[in-house]
């Protein structure tokens, strides 16, 4: 489902990326997965948003980490304090407009790629392995 861009935020973006994902990966990469996009999401809400109803800081991580970003339980019953973290951070979640443009764009480099059939001495290895 295409969506623009301007209406996406951070949190939806990480959802998706997670479903796209998850079955590929092994419980241990999913785990790895579901804490590293934790430690971003926290930090990626809106500026004004870290006020009273920001929540508990250990709710939101957990939150983050067994419901959101675990596509098997995302839909499952959570308790009270979870499901309200899930929801502000639904709503403070950066918009794309953010933190897609802090995205360095790939550059392509002039050079041209080393030979396959290059000697491993101008390659810097010993060929040995």
């Amino acid at each position: 489902m295409a969506r623009e861009r301007s209406t996406l935020t951070w949190y939806t973006h990480a959802c998706e990326y997670v479903d796209h994902r998850w079955p590929g990966l092994s419980a241990k990469g999913r785990l790895s997965l579901a804490e590293g996009l934790t430690a971003v999401t926290v930090v990626l809400v809106k500026p004004g948003r870290q006020g009273k109803s920001v929540p508990d800081p250990a709710v939101l991580p957990r939150a983050l980490r067994l419901w959101a970003f675990n596509t098997a339980h995302r839909e499952d019953p959570k308790p009270e304090p979870e499901a309200t973290a899930l929801r502000w951070i639904a709503t403070a979640s950066l918009p794309s407009a953010h933190w897609m443009r802090s995205v360095p764009s790939p550059r392509r480099s002039t050079r041209a790629p080393a030979s396959s059939t290059a000697s491993p001495r101008l390659l810097g290895t010993t060929g040995v392995g």
